[in-house]
């Protein structure tokens, strides 16, 4: 979902994924035709079985399924770990886990961790939610406009339509 959004808010996205192909029963049904045409088409680079290892600066490490490294261009980076959350790379980087559920360490304003310049958005906010989910895709749209103000030094234009109504809202 969020390979969509920023695709449709301009952004150039390179999608990296641990798995072979994209698992539909992972990923909401009514945005898997979307995400697979982005990528067929060449507007979202989709690069399987890699997973994130080291973010330097404008460039990203990726670790490839046989070893060896992958490095993507990249202004920005969102790591979006889904509901049960690996919280290895939070670690490499030095961000403070609290609690049982290793939730990041993170001003809830801002969305940025306790390391400077690293953000996080989505249900990775939340930390492997124990005893139920709380915190869903559809209730942490509020992320990204906190973490585009902290990055622009200004809020989202007022006028511009927000459509939470939409099925992937």
């Amino acid at each position: 979902e969020a390979a969509i959004r920023c695709y449709r808010a301009g952004a150039r996205v390179t999608l990296s994924y641990r798995g072979p192909e994209l698992d539909a029963s992972r990923i909401k049904y009514w945005l898997m035709p979307e995400i697979r045409a982005l990528i067929r088409d060449g507007q979202v680079e989709f690069l399987p079985q890699t997973q994130p290892r080291e973010i330097l600066g404008e460039r990203v490490i990726l670790e490839r399924s046989d070893g060896n490294p992958l490095e993507v261009a990249a202004d920005f980076v969102l790591l979006l770990t889904g509901y049960r959350q690996d919280p290895s790379l939070f670690r490499r980087l030095g961000i403070e886990l609290l609690g049982p559920g290793l939730v990041p360490r993170h001003d809830p304003e801002t969305m940025e961790t306790n390391v400077p310049g690293i953000f996080v958005a989505g249900t990775a906010a939340a930390g492997t939610q124990l005893g139920g989910v709380k915190a869903f895709i559809e209730t942490s749209h509020i992320h990204v406009e906190r973490i585009v103000a902290t990055l622009t030094g200004r809020r989202p234009r007022a006028d511009l339509e927000k459509r939470y109504e939409l099925p992937e809202s």
